[in-house]
């Protein structure tokens, strides 16, 4: 079982030794899922039929020209979730920002994005506006619900797994050609950065999913 907070490149090979359908628990923290803000969000779609996410941040001196990876991965995720599949992309990416929509089985989602300045907007419109603040009991959530399914648990409805990280990199992976021209002028230019990290969680055996929670409500209850 493992937790990988960035999910994995489709053109990637280690996924191929996971089979999705016999109960391998991976899973890929989409944490928007386990917003407090989603219940609402959840019942203005399904009565709505359409998402609209606008946000922007500074943060293209931390992670670089990567607006796909940094805020548009999350709802699009959202998006997948609450509107089913996508049956047509319309996404136009230069690696700092990213604007377009996509047409889902049950409705479409549009997407307003840029890493160059702020301060922080995260929202999504869908019959009302709802803010998308950032929470921190969010990332528990997810994490816990996780572990509570790796230890032998019914996996929690909102908890994404690894066939659902790939679905959001098939949406993604269209635009990486059009953006690696970019990454690497970046990357060219980048002398005293320090490399990115990417966060997993890996858990060998329920035994240590155990560890791993009681660590997590050591931090959080001290």
């Amino acid at each position: 079982p493992f937790y990988v907070e960035k999910p994995l490149w489709e053109t990637g090979h280690s996924y191929h030794r996971f089979n999705f359908n016999t109960g391998e628990t991976c899973a890929v923290g989409f944490q928007y899922r386990f917003h407090p803000a989603m219940l609402e969000i959840r019942r203005d779609t399904f009565l709505n039929g359409y998402l609209d996410f606008k946000a922007c941040d500074d943060l293209v001196g931390r992670y670089g020209p990567d607006v796909e990876g940094v805020i548009a991965a999350h709802p699009i995720d959202t998006a997948l979730w609450l509107l089913g599949p996508a049956l047509h992309v319309d996404l136009h990416s230069d690696g700092i920002s990213l604007n377009g929509h996509i047409r889902h089985k049950h409705g479409f989602s549009r997407y307003t994005g840029r890493i160059d300045y702020g301060p922080r907007i995260s929202q999504v419109e869908c019959g009302a506006i709802h803010h998308l603040t950032a929470d921190d009991g969010m990332y528990l959530d997810a994490l816990s619900a996780w572990l509570a399914w790796v230890e032998g648990g019914k996996r929690d409805e909102r908890t994404a797994t690894l066939a659902d990280g790939l679905a959001v990199e098939r949406v993604l992976g269209g635009l990486a050609d059009a953006v690696v021209g970019v990454h690497e002028a970046w990357i060219a230019g980048a002398r005293h950065r320090q490399p990115a990290k990417i966060g997993v969680v890996v858990a060998e055996s329920a035994t240590q999913a155990r560890t791993f929670r009681r660590q997590t409500l050591d931090l959080v209850f001290g």
